[in-house]
């Protein structure tokens, strides 16, 4: 086997410093080894070989011969910058050893070197130097990439000790970094944020990780918020360490503060609102009540009657409004077993007519509720007025189930006539008929009523999408 056919690569190689021709037997050993070489005898050369834009795998440089170019030490320090720089001599002067300390390199060769550990020690060189290259450039990547995050990061030790800090957000540290260096939490921080950073490196000591952890702190930019996240790195043999990420959120908390504000303040102004229709329709309730006592004639009283009661039921559902923590939804047994009990109470003295209720808990929104409770109400209240005329068994029985995306509602008696008119009639002369069609229809759904051993009314309708997906949010 050939010398050639023993090296690893053919290398471009710029060989410094040699004075004598082409015929020098380190030149030929070199060839020999399959190599391109390259002779820099002074800078004219050097310059040459430059804009041929040939560039060197492996400078191999005579240390005899280490400043015959006349580089400044800068210079050298830009050569290695490009390509491994390996020395060679057969009796290097010790001034000259101490002189390529400065200058990084990949060792020393003696020309006389057998073939093998010269080839070895070059080919070393061009591996060691990429690989270095490769590492300094993902080291470059990886300082660019720090430098962009806009948090700071900081590596510190199971005692919560700070060992680095990583990142430009210095201005988020308490102290200068110099400071902080070597101390620990406790002696950096006051205390209640240090006992809560110290929870956080033993939450991630256990599980890996420690995520999201507000707290103020007084810095030289004055009192921020910041948020804390912890991670556990195993990579050190034989010592856990922690990467904290330290996140200002000052513009978050107060942009949540404004939010809050201004939510807080709505819902003052639709409290407000709600009490205010409230009241106007306790106005309205009132003034009607009024004018039916003034009248003799008794289908006015009784129309005067019913719109009162109609608004009374509306005034109910802005006073639940009014009092609850959501003023878009209610929970719709509640409402609805209010509203039963207020028809129960405008039932005349001396009479009793028993509820039984079987209503489901779930919420609704507001507006369905409002048409709801106005179908409700002119149910009952006609049943009511027919069970009081006509002497019946004073029960009703109401029933609310919630089926899929489908509310279901049923209503009963055990009268023996029926207390409300069917509803498939084409043209209804009752208004409570009229307006318990044209609302259900507001509703998209559909009612029913049949008599048999009393009457029965069944009313189904679909939930809003606002409602579906509050149910879907609400464990």
């Amino acid at each position: 086997m050939s010398l050639s056919e023993r090296s690893k690569s053919t290398l471009v190689v710029f060989l410094f410093g040699l004075e004598s021709s082409e015929q020098n037997p380190f030149v030929q050993i070199l060839q020999e080894l399959g190599h391109s070489v390259h002779l820099i005898r002074d800078k004219n050369e050097l310059q040459a070989i430059s804009e041929t834009q040939l560039h060197p795998k492996l400078i191999l440089w005579n240390l005899d011969r280490l400043d015959f170019l006349g580089l400044t030490n800068d210079a050298k320090q830009s050569l290695t910058e490009h390509c491994p720089i390996l020395f060679f001599s057969d009796a290097p002067e010790p001034s000259l050893l101490q002189a390529i300390e400065s200058i990084p390199h990949y060792g020393l060769v003696s020309p006389t070197s057998p073939l093998a550990f010269l080839e070895t020690q070059m080919q070393s060189s061009v591996k060691r130097f990429k690989d270095f290259s490769e590492t300094r450039e993902t080291l470059g990547t990886f300082r660019t990439t720090i430098a962009t995050i806009p948090d700071l990061l900081v590596e510190a030790d199971r005692d919560g000790n700070f060992i680095r800090f990583f990142g430009t957000r210095s201005d988020l540290l308490a102290a200068p970094e110099k400071d902080l260096l070597g101390k620990s939490i406790f002696q950096s921080l006051p205390p209640e944020v240090a006992e809560m950073a110290y929870r956080a490196l033993a939450e991630a000591d256990e599980k890996g990780f420690s995520l999201g952890h507000a707290y103020k702190l007084n810095v030289p930019k004055g009192e921020l918020w910041f948020e804390l996240s912890v991670a556990k790195n195993e990579s050190i043999p034989n010592e856990t360490r922690f990467i904290a990420v330290i996140r200002d959120i000052t513009e978050r908390k107060q942009n949540e503060e404004r939010i809050s504000k201004l939510l807080n303040e709505k819902e003052q102004i639709l409290a407000e609102v709600h009490h205010r229709i409230k009241n106007n329709l306790s106005m309205l309730y009132s003034m009607l009540t009024l004018q039916s006592s003034y009248l003799k004639n008794k289908e006015g009283i009784e129309a005067l009657d019913d719109s009162a009661r109609r608004i009374q039921g509306m005034s109910l559902l802005y006073q639940n409004l009014f009092q609850s923590q959501d003023f878009g939804y209610l929970e719709a047994n509640e409402y609805l077993s209010e509203l039963l009990d207020q028809a129960s109470r405008s039932i005349p003295n001396g009479f009793l007519i028993h509820f039984q209720k079987d209503l489901e808990n779930f919420k609704v929104d507001a507006k369905t509720l409002q048409l709801l409770g106005l179908v409700m109400n002119e149910i009952i209240s006609h049943m009511i007025k027919v069970i009081l005329r006509e002497n019946e068994e004073p029960n009703i029985e109401i029933s609310m189930r919630l089926h899929a995306d489908d509310i279901h509602i049923a209503i009963s008696d055990k009268a023996k006539s029926s207390t409300f008119p069917l509803v498939d009639t084409e043209e209804p002369e009752d208004f409570g008929l009229v307006l318990v069609t044209e609302l259900t229809k507001q509703l998209r759904g559909e009612i029913r009523s049949k008599f048999c051993k009393g009457t029965q009314i069944t009313l189904r309708f679909p939930l809003q999408q606002q409602t579906k997906e509050l149910l879907v949010a609400t464990p």
